[in-house]
Order: C-alpha cells, then structure tokens, then sequence
C-alpha cells in the first residue's frame, strides 16, 4: 500500500486504513462480548435451621363433644371433675388438672389444683353474674379467640373465652401464684410453662353431626350418636302401654315408636317409648280421680324420670326404657367415680371390682360392680345391668335394664291363671346391647 505518492501523503489510503481498523476492531468486540461466560454462581450455604420439638405430642387429650372443646394435658397428670352444686343453670362443668398424686392444701381454701377449667353456658353475660369483671382485665388474642384476661381475688390469673358460634364459655383457672408457697420457685417454673402449653393447645371443635336414625329392615333401626360416639340397635315399635282403669276412646291395643333422646348435658340418651295412656291416681282413695290422657315422652319427663323420689326410681332407668351414660374415661380411679355416679351418687358401696374382656367384643371389657341387695348395701344392684369400658377409645358406657325386659315385640294376655306370654314372643334387650359399639 502506498502512503506517500511523490512527498506527499496518500490521504485517500490513509482513510482507507483507518475505516477498516474500526471495523475490524468493532467486530472483535463483538464476538468477545458474544462468547462471554457468565460468572459461576455457588449455592449459598445456610445453617441448618434448629429443630423445634413439640413438647405436647405425646400429651392426652380432654375432648368435650358436649360443649366442644378440647386441649391436651401432661400424659402424667389426672382430672378431677367436680359436681356442680351452685349455679347449675350456668356452670356445666368444673374440672381440676394436677401432677398425678399431688395435693395443694390452702388452709381455709381446702385443696386446690395448679390448673383448672370452668365451663358455663349463656354467654359472658350470664358467665359475670357469677364473677363480676375485675378492674385491669384486658382483652388478648389466644389461638385466634378473643379472650379476656384477668387477676382475681387472690391472684389467680383467668382466661375467658367465648364460644365464637354458640353461648359456651370456657374459662382457664390459672392458680400457680396462689399455691407458690407450698412449691420450689423451679416447681412453679415448669407448672407455668405447663399452662401456658396447655392453654396453646385449646380449640373449639367444630360442630358435630347429630343423632342419625337409619333403618335396618322391617324390625330394627340403627341409632348413631356422633357426639358420645356409638352406635346400637333399636327397635322400630313395641307393644303401647295403657294404664288406665277405664280407658274411654283412648288406645288399648297398638303399637308405639320407640324413640331416642339425646341429654347433651348429662352425656346420656334416653330410649324409651314415645307415649303411653295414663290416669291421675289417688293413693289415699286408692282410685284414679282423672280422666285417661296421653302422655307424651320428652327430654324433661325422662330426667325427671331419674330423680331419686321418683316413683320408678328403682334403677336409674326411665318408666318405659333405658338411660345410657357415656363418658371420657382415662384411669381406673375414673371409671369408679363414673360407676358411682350413674347407679348410687350418695353410696359408698358402689365401685368396680372387676373387669373381663366382653364376649361380643374383645377390644371392650365388662366391668362387675360390687354392690349388694336392698337390706345389707347402700348400693342395690338388685336389677340387670351393664357397664362396658373400651380402654383405646377412653370411653366407657352404663346402663340399667332393670328387672323386666324393656323392649319386646309381644304383650302378654292377661287370662285367670295370670299372663302368659304368646309362643312367638321375643325380648329385644339382649340383641340391642350385643349391637353397641364404640364408633
């Protein structure tokens, strides 16, 4: 190439040069940025998280299928579940959790457990008439519930908490500080923690199905109860019972439903007949001084029914059927106070004595109950019954048959040498029993 032509300067080639130069320098660059590799990345390295161990797996759980709740306890502690005896019409139920076979005893105060549950019905309302709001009590969040926390008269520490869906109230007792006298400050340490725990353990349960009624054939219906949880058979109808002297037009010959009857609040269900005829008698005169009427069963006459000056109080069974109790059992020491309370609330005679697995259902067993006849016990189991305990449910069922059979499908006719019953007659009790089963 030729830069200078004659002493001078080749401008032309010079330009030439100098256009090809950025071109061939722009194209290099080009390509570098083209081909570039991009950095390696390296995957960051994160401490391993601490594992959060949950300290109440492997705690019981109290669950309320009547006032729907439920919360977890230490698996070494007990509950201790006090009769109501004031306020019935708002407390429901009063229950004490403590360390198995620890006592607090405050001088005048009697005992007292580090923790307790009072659960009542009617709202916040109907819950202050019984303790009236202190000053300080502050509204908090526990567990996505509104709750109201306050100190009452000895520095007890209450948490109330309403029911968002119905007018339940459950009120945690939290009574460490009145007690902290009789424990080491590391006791009262861990008693806290445990409430606190337990406390983020509550939950209302969401609503449960009720009572279903499905039917098996010509003959038999089967009844489930979620809300206890068993099932059983029933009969469809029975003979009526007409008791009047003179019955007028009333029925005399006929069949009668036999219905069931949930008592939410006293975890039992009647079954009994759905009506029946009956006259006022005079037990002076010795006459009937009414005329014959239907009486119709309800939820109120059968409770009523149970009371103990009851004229068919010689079992705690209603007139025409069976009262049947279930509850939440978790220890012997339960299973005894239950047996008490369903036959001989006031006895000191009634208790279980044994337990054998039962014949229709190995994983349930029969409890026996010590008991005696009318004269030499104040416990007088002189009638049929049942009581079956199923330890992996904690659940255990009472009921009475009393000294006749209850359900049967024949009445006897009444002749002059007494009431013989008809060749095809056929009691129903036993079948109905030998159905239940724990759901």
């Amino acid at each position: 190439m030729i830069l200078l032509t004659e002493g001078k300067t080749n401008w032309k080639y010079i330009l030439i040069v100098l256009i090809l130069a950025v071109i061939v320098g722009g194209g290099v660059l080009w390509w570098i940025k083209k081909e570039e590799v991009a950095p390696i990345e390296f995957p960051e390295i994160k401490k391993p998280e601490k594992v959060v161990e949950d300290e109440t797996a492997n705690w019981k759980v109290y669950k309320d299928e009547v006032y729907g709740f439920e919360i977890k306890y230490p698996k070494d502690w007990t509950i201790e579940e006090a009769k109501i005896e004031e306020a019935k019409e708002i407390v429901k139920r009063y229950l004490s959790f403590s360390p198995m076979g620890k006592t607090y005893i405050l001088g005048g105060m009697g005992n007292r457990q580090p923790i307790s549950i009072l659960v009542s019905k009617g709202g916040i309302e109907a819950y202050r008439s019984i303790y009236p709001k202190k000053e300080g009590a502050e509204t908090i969040i526990v567990n996505n519930y509104s709750t109201i926390r306050e100190e009452r008269d000895f520095g007890e520490i209450f948490y109330i908490i309403q029911n968002p869906e119905d007018d339940t109230v459950v009120t945690f007792e939290n009574w460490i500080q009145v007690i902290e006298d009789l424990i080491k400050p590391s006791e009262k340490k861990e008693l806290e923690n445990i409430f606190d725990q337990m406390l983020s353990t509550f939950r209302f349960l969401e609503e449960v199905k009720k009572s279903e009624i499905i039917s098996l054939d010509n003959t038999w219906n089967k009844y489930i109860n979620y809300r206890l949880g068993f099932s059983m058979k029933i009969p469809k109808t029975m003979p009526g019972l007409n008791r009047c002297g003179d019955p007028g037009g009333t029925e005399i010959d006929f069949s009668v439903p036999i219905k069931a009857f949930d008592d939410n609040e006293n975890n039992a269900v009647y079954i009994s007949q759905e009506y029946y005829y009956d006259a006022e008698w005079d037990s002076e005169q010795e006459k009937e001084i009414g005329p014959c009427e239907k009486i119709t069963y309800s939820l109120g006459s059968l409770r009523a029914d149970l009371e103990p000056n009851s004229a068919y109080a010689v079992a705690p069974k209603p007139f025409l059927g069976w009262a049947i109790f279930v509850k939440n059992i978790n220890s012997d020491t339960e299973l005894n106070k239950f047996v008490k309370e369903v036959f001989c609330s006031k006895c000191n005679d009634c208790y279980v004595v044994s337990k054998k697995p039962w014949t229709r259902n190995q994983d349930y067993y029969e409890v026996l109950i010590e008991g005696g006849g009318m004269e030499d016990s104040n416990c007088p189991l002189n009638y049929a019954y049942k009581v079956i305990y199923a330890p992996e449910k904690h659940k255990a069922m009472a009921v009475s048959f009393g000294q006749e059979c209850s359900f049967y499908n024949k009445e006897c006719t009444p002749t002059g040498q007494g009431c013989p019953l008809p060749p095809d007659y056929k009691c129903y009790d036993e079948e109905m029993i030998n159905s239940f089963k724990f759901k």
